[in-house]
């Protein structure tokens, strides 16, 4: 809260750069969120499609 007040009554070019940071982290952190969720769908997808269909498969090799 305190935070929030100092940022309120900075001048604003300065105000503009720390709204600015700000953004950009959470941009960075909500990226890094997606692409987790996303490797980790695809590893658990992965892993039940193999365990299933891997006795009815033939080696490819």
């Amino acid at each position: 809260m305190v935070l929030g007040l100092m940022i309120l009554t900075m001048k604003s070019m300065s105000l503009l750069w720390v709204l600015g940071t700000l953004v950009g982290i959470s941009f960075l952190f909500s990226g890094l969120d997606l692409l987790t969720f996303s490797a980790n769908f695809h590893r658990i997808s992965n892993d039940r499609s193999a365990s299933s269909g891997s006795q009815d498969r033939a080696d490819p090799a």
